[in-house]
This record gives structure tokens, C-alpha cells and sequence, in this order.
């Protein structure tokens, strides 16, 4: 770990303590991006508006921080109080004047000479708790550093790397707890979130996405197929801190690209599943993609390669009714789904099968949307919203490359008017 002394100096009166307070006020923020996605909503939308349509085209450049690595560079920075903290791969981190690009400090890893990752040596980006900054590292890692010096405070195994496991995604904090994912679906791995006590480093909890014998969702495992079944975590979750409950994607089955060794609907492989933040028990779930043959169940993410994407929070109108929703949108073609909460009914576009697959006969999952589609060419956006207490009801709605922006406020602001607007278009 390498140490730019004379900066120190400075770093202090810039920097304040990101409590977990701040985040949950994140969106009273606008200058810091505090979080992975910005807030514990996942909007990952800026209501900055200094930069528009009439002066983009002005924009230079100010200044450029090139990073010493062949990896490919996948952080979203961090941004608080003037001071950017972002990854550089494979897990070095960074500390640098959001002014000037000026480094504070650095810390620099040592890694195991012969590490197995599917897809890159590479680290998605960072968490902030108080005073101190998290990330995973591809060795299955969790460490803590002094967000003003970048010293290492604590350091802990998440999983044996050598086994397939590694840790890519950003971190999440929550209260006093630090949330990470783990990645290794492509190598048998079982998947799992871990929550680590954010002061000490010890784990409080564990919740494994593949369930065991005995468990709810075992039977959708053909034989011994689940032992080696996938299912990480590998893209950081969203967190609601008023129903206490962490929403996080899981990723493809293994293996991915031979589904006869795996038949059923291969829980709790591409699924957002909803945690209760405190003990890991899983609330509810929702797989997007039921796993079928080679790739078809990869992600809950149409498009992404493999990931389940953030998924967002917004109020609206469901039959009438205000709701909680969960947004979750992606490249590609679109179906309309609408289920009733109440009636469980459904209410327009195409509805899948009933029921479980069954194996023995032979009888596999139909996805509940398509991908993508030839013409399509990521002309538009798909959008799914899931209410947060349970899954039963679900909208989608399809809008053009002109409209995200406005989508997003629309959503996150005014939410009624977006999904009047929607169902006025589709009558």
C-alpha cells in the first residue's frame, strides 16, 4: 500500500463522515454520489441540471487520471465531499481531488499469482460507511480501509478463491452492516449474500440462493444438479429502509450452457429475491428468466451478459390502488405483463405457463419475455415493475430512445402520471 503523504494534509477538512443517515438522504445530495447506484433506490439518476441539451456541446476536458492496468475499468466512483474514491483493477483503490484529479493516497493489493474469473480481473467499485471505505476483491475478499489514509483496517475471506469464487461487485452498507455479493456461476460454485458487521468484519449472516434438501425450491433441482448450481450475486443490490428489505439479482445457473444436466426451474438461479436486512430470511421471490437450455436462463437482466440488474424503487397506481414498485429495465424487445395483487389475474400481454416444469416429463419453463428480437436493435427500453411486498403483480411498458430521462423523473417524482399516461396509451 502506497501512501501520498503530503495530501493528507488537505484530505481532512474536505471529507465528512458518510453516516447512514447520508445515504438514506442520498437524494438531498445531489453534488455526492455516495452509493454504487447513488442511493439505496438504485435511480442511479442525477437531478444536477447545470449540464443540458443547450450546452453539452461545450464541455471540455479538465483533467484525466489514467489508470496503470490492461483489466478492463468497470468502477462507478464514488464522489463525496470533493474527494473521488474509485477501483482500479484488479483492487487497487483510489483516492483523488474531484477538482483537479490530484491523488491523496492509494492502496495497493498483493493477489494470489493464479486467480480463476470468468470474464476479467475486474472490480465494480466501492462502499462508504462512516469512515471507512469497502471492497471485494477477485481473490473472495472483503476489506475495510481509512477513507483518509487508505490503510487497511480489516481484512476477511468471503469464500475459497481457488474453489471458482471471487467478489466483483460493489459492496452495499446498510445500517451497521456491510452487504457484498460473491461471482463464480460459470465455475459450480453455490451462490450466496453475505452481510459482515461494518466495524469488526464478522459475518452476521449468510443467505445461500441455491436451496438445499429439505428447503422450499430444492425440487427444482434434477438429482445432485444443485450442488454445483451458480446462481451469484454479482451485481450490487437495492435496499428499502422502510419495509427493511435488501432486492438483489442472481445470475445465470450452471452450467450455462447445457441445461440437460439441470432441468426444473433451477432455484433461485435468475430471481430478484427480496432479504429482510437484519437476519438474510428471504421474503419473497421473482425469476425473470426460468432456465432452460444453453443461455435462455443466464440473468434476470435481458441483455447484460449475465447480470441482475439494480432494481429501482417508485410509487404508482396499480388498479387504483397505491403501491410499491420495483423497476427494473433493460435493453431489448417488450411484452406488456399486468398481475392483479388481488385477484392474481392477468391482466394484458402474454401469460406464462402454471405451474412448476416438470422434469421427468420433459416439460421446461417458457421465459416470461423475450430478450431481444431481430429489428429490435436496443430501440427501446423494457421495463418491469414488481410490486415490493410480494411478487405477484407486475407491469412493463415500452418507451423510446428519447424518453429514459423523462422516464426517470417521471417515475421516481410523479410516478401516478407516468402509469396514467401508460394505460391511457394502451386502452
Amino acid at each position: 500500500m502506497k501512501t501520498i503523504a503530503a495530501a493528507l494534509l488537505i484530505i481532512g477538512p474536505l471529507a465528512g463522515q458518510v453516516s447512514y443517515q447520508r445515504l438514506l438522504d442520498a437524494d438531498h445530495e445531489p453534488g455526492n454520489w455516495m452509493t454504487y447506484s447513488g442511493s439505496y433506490y438504485s435511480h442511479r439518476f442525477s437531478s444536477l441540471n447545470q449540464i443540458d441539451r443547450a450546452n453539452v456541446a461545450r464541455l471540455k476536458l479538465k483533467w484525466a487520471f489514467q489508470m496503470k492496468t490492461t483489466e478492463k475499468v468497470e468502477t462507478s466512483p464514488l464522489v463525496v465531499d470533493g474527494i473521488m474514491y474509485l477501483t482500479q483493477p484488479p483492487n487497487d483503490v483510489w483516492a483523488l481531488d474531484a477538482e483537479t484529479g490530484r491523488p491523496f493516497w492509494n492502496y495497493r493489493r498483493s493477489l494470489p499469482e493464479r486467480i480463476v474469473v470468468c470474464c476479467g480481473q475486474v472490480n465494480r467499485g466501492l462502499a462508504m460507511l462512516c469512515d471507512r471505505l469497502y471492497m471485494g476483491t477477485v481473490d473472495a475478499h472483503l476489506v475495510a480501509l481509512d477513507r483518509k489514509t487508505g490503510n487497511l483496517l480489516w481484512d476477511v475471506e468471503v469464500a475459497d478463491y481457488a474453489k471458482g469464487y471471487s467478489v466483483t461487485a460493489a459492496p452495499l452498507a446498510v445500517r451497521d452492516k456491510v452487504i457484498v455479493g460473491m461471482a463464480g456461476g460459470e465455475y459450480g460454485v453455490i451462490g450466496f449474500l453475505d452481510a459482515y458487521d461494518a466495524v469488526t468484519g464478522e459475518r452476521v449472516w449468510r443467505h445461500i440462493t441455491i436451496p438445499g434438501p429439505g428447503e422450499p425450491g430444492h425440487e427444482s433441482w434434477a438429482g445432485d444438479s444443485w450442488k454445483t448450481g451458480g446462481a451469484p450475486t454479482w451485481v450490487t443490490g437495492s435496499f428499502d429502509p422502510k419495509l427493511n428489505l435488501i432486492y438483489w439479482g442472481t445470475g445465470n445457473p450452471a452450467p450455462d450452457w447445457n441445461g440437460d444436466v439441470r432441468l426444473g426451474d433451477n432455484l433461485f438461479a435468475s430471481c430478484v429475491i427480496a432479504l429482510d436486512a437484519d437476519t438474510g430470511k428471504q421474503k419473497w421471490y421473482f425469476q425473470f428468466t426460468p432456465p432452460r437450455h444453453a443461455r435462455l436462463g443466464r440473468s434476470a437482466d435481458p441483455g447484460a451478459g449475465g447480470r441482475a440488474v439494480p432494481e429501482s424503487s417508485a410509487k404508482a397506481d396499480v388498479l387504483g390502488k397505491p403501491e410499491c414498485l420495483l423497476l427494473r429495465a433493460g435493453p431489448g424487445d417488450w411484452r406488456i405483463y399486468a398481475r392483479s395483487a388481488i385477484r392474481h389475474t392477468n391482466l394484458g400481454g402474454e401469460d406464462r405457463r402454471e405451474g412448476p416444469s416438470d422434469p421427468a416429463a420433459g416439460n421446461q419453463p417458457e421465459p416470461r419475455g423475450r430478450a431481444g428480437s431481430a429489428g429490435s436493435s436496443g430501440r427501446h427500453q423494457l421495463v418491469l415493475a414488481i410490486l415490493q411486498s410480494h411478487n405477484q403483480a407486475l407491469l412493463s411498458f415500452r418507451l423510446g430512445l428519447q424518453e429514459p430521462l423523462l422516464f426517470r423523473r417521471c417515475a421516481f417524482s410523479s410516478g401516478n402520471a407516468l402509469f396514467r399516461k401508460h394505460n391511457a396509451a394502451a386502452a
